[in-house]
Order: C-alpha cells, then structure tokens, then sequence
C-alpha cells in the first residue's frame, strides 16, 4: 500500500499560483525580506534607498517593516550595527503617521523602533531554566531542551547588542540604558538584597561593552560607569552565587575599561572592504588588530535619504 502524505503545517511554504493575488502584507513582507537578504556594509546605502523606495502607506505596514528588521538583527547578531545604521537612516526618511484613540502620539519610525526593541526587552525571562512546558515540548530529550534554551539565550544577548547600537545612532536615550541597567544589575524589581540571575550579568556586560566608551564622554557618563562597574565587582566576588565563566566575563570587562575600551579582534566584525584593507594594513605592523569598543558610528549620518511626505491625517 501507497505511504501516506505527511500533513502539511499551517506556516509551511507553498509555491505561488499564477494570476492569484496576494495580499499587501504578504507583497510587502517579502520585498523587504528579499533586501535585507541582501545587505552588507559596503552595500548599505543601495539596500537602504531601495527601502525607502517602498511604498509604505500606513503606521500598521511600517510596523510590519520594523519587525522584520528588528528580527534580522536578533537572529543575525554579526550585522546588529548594519541593521541599526539601516533604522537610523529610515528613521529620517519614512513619514510620521497620525496615532489612534489608544494612542494619540504620532507613530514616526524611530518611536515604533524603540516601542519594538522594549517588547523584546520585556519578554526577557526570569530565568534560563527549562520549564515543565519546554520539556513537554522536547519530549524530555536533553539535547533539544538543550539547544531551545541556547537560541533563547542568543537572541536576549543579541537583543541586548542592538539596544546598545540603538543607544550609538542616538535613537535611544542614555535614560533607558540607565533604566536597563537598574532592572538587570541593582534588582529594582525584586526583593531587596536578592542576587540577579547569571543570564542577567551576561545582558549588562554586553550592553556595557556595547555602549561604554560612548558614555564615559561625559560627567554623568562616568558616574553611571563607576557605579555599574562597582556593582559588578560586588557581585563578581560571589563566588558561591555565580559560576567561574561568569566571573571571567566581568572581569573581561573590567579589563577593557581599564584599558580604555581597546580590545584584540580575534573574530573580524562585519565591515566594509575598505576597512578590511586597513585592517590587513594594520596586522603587518602589530601581532593583533585592535579596535575601541562602543564608538559612535558615522555611517547612517553619510546616507542621504530624500524624506517622505508627511501622512494626511484622517
């Protein structure tokens, strides 16, 4: 007898029909996908004036935009920092759109942006261990829990990356990074005198290396600095509390302050050829290829977008 067919899922791919049409989302869904395949450093200001491009005709189909950006960014964490030159730029070119009776503010591209990037933020679970439903999921196989719970931790560190590059473009205000960073490290939410999670420690070190250079250029920049890194020393002498790798990462970026953010590159990021170039240049004359982490970056401020026209209200 002939083996029958698998069920298909309700999300899986299916060829498109001739002469059927589709809907907006779904045509808007996937020009945007198909350019953001596309995008690298040296490619950015094409792929960004053909995202302009797109006609964009409501606040719901530039929401639709922003996740997928945003979602690139977390599952492509190598290319956060294209990705966040990519919303910057957009964000002085896509039109504002009047709100609604929820919310009357004006929906603009850099307010959805951040509205997005603090739901990710707020979905980050208290903790990294797996839940009796998670193991319902994998049938208690350890390597699947295993691997759910390692995706999951990619893309809160990711999350975190893009927070900080946000924070680089000027599209986030040094008042969240401080909001984040009471939430995560002084346990403003918690009990007092309660210890934060690993996973939590984790977060801040990268968003401080992400972000510190930049913020100790001010007064108050340094101030915020030494009481997070203070914190950071308290916790890291808790041996008990915390694991050995989590100590290192601290002190991995105790090490970098003290050295005025000047880190080895041991993975190259992604960057443009010219940089490669210099790079290479630079590796003839010194054992390791140095950069300063957490500098702004100039590179969406050289993308020149011709700004959209303004929505008509309604």
């Amino acid at each position: 007898p002939a083996a029958e067919a698998a069920p298909k899922k309700a999300g899986a791919w299916r060829p498109r029909r001739r002469g059927v049409e589709e809907d907006r989302p779904t045509v808007l869904q996937r020009q945007v996908q198909g350019l953001l395949n596309k995008i690298a450093p040296d490619n950015l200001a094409t792929i960004a004036q053909q995202m302009a491009e797109i006609r964009i005709d409501n606040a719901a189909e530039m929401q639709l935009v922003i996740d997928i950006i945003c979602r690139k960014a977390v599952r492509e964490p190598h290319y956060v920092a294209t990705y966040a030159d990519m919303a910057a730029a957009l964000g002085r070119c896509y039109p504002e759109f009047p709100g609604d009776e929820a919310d009357p503010k004006p929906s603009s591209f850099t307010r959805m942006v951040v509205n997005t990037v603090q739901a990710e933020y707020q979905n980050l679970p208290d903790t990294l261990q797996p839940t009796q439903r998670l193991l319902e999921e994998c049938w208690n196989h350890a390597e699947e829990v295993s691997f759910r719970l390692s995706a999951q931790k990619k893309q809160v560190m990711a999350n975190m990356k893009l927070i900080g590059h946000l924070y680089l473009r000027r599209l986030i205000s040094v008042r969240i990074i401080q909001l984040v960073a009471q939430e995560l490290l002084f346990c403003e939410s918690k009990a007092k005198g309660s210890c934060p999670e690993e996973h939590f420690l984790e977060c801040m070190c990268e968003l401080l290396t992400s972000v510190g250079y930049t913020l100790e250029q001010s007064e108050k920049g340094r101030a915020f600095m030494r009481n997070c890194v203070g914190r950071l020393q308290e916790l890291q002498s808790k041996s008990k509390v915390y694991c050995k790798r989590v100590q290192l990462l601290v002190q991995d970026l105790i090490d970098l302050r003290a050295a005025q953010w000047k880190r080895k590159m041991f993975q190259a990021p992604a960057c443009t050829k010219a940089q490669i170039h210099k790079a290479a240049r630079q590796a003839d004359q010194e054992d390791f290829v140095f950069e300063i982490a957490g500098v702004r970056s100039g590179v969406a401020d050289k993308i020149k977008l011709a700004p959209r026209p303004q929505a008509a209200a309604c």
